[in-house]
């Protein structure tokens, strides 16, 4: 399986666990993805398998996922390209919190290069 141009995938409550994950083919176009509500996926499982695949990545939504913990925002800031994260039934203005993690003002760099919220987080 190839996906060379996939921008938005939506993978919601499907089943996944960490070895679907490991699976995936590189996304290198991915902006934007939703794994919520996929209860056998864990932090080791996305920071391992899924991030390396997907290094345009924007959006991410991991709401519902009681297997990931909220310290997963310390390996998200490290990538570049991350703008929001839905995480524990709330959005994160990750470009902000890594402005902070850098020693930046987080409430001037807040919009910087990440934009609103997309609409598909407050679902």
């Amino acid at each position: 399986m190839r996906a060379p141009e996939l921008r938005c995938l939506r993978m919601r409550n499907c089943s996944l666990t960490d070895e679907k994950l490991s699976r995936l083919p590189l996304m290198a176009a991915l902006q934007e993805l939703d794994i919520s509500s996929n209860s056998e996926v864990s932090q080791e499982g996305i920071v391992q398998h899924l991030l390396p695949k997907v290094p345009l990545l924007q959006t991410l939504n991991l709401a519902r996922m009681p297997q990931v913990p909220q310290t997963i925002l310390f390996d998200l800031v490290k990538m570049r390209t991350l703008g929001h994260v839905g995480i524990a039934n709330s959005c994160m203005n990750i470009a902000a919190l890594r402005a902070s993690f850098e020693g930046g003002d987080a409430a001037a760099t807040a919009g910087v290069g990440a934009g609103p919220v997309p609409q598909s987080l407050l679902r």
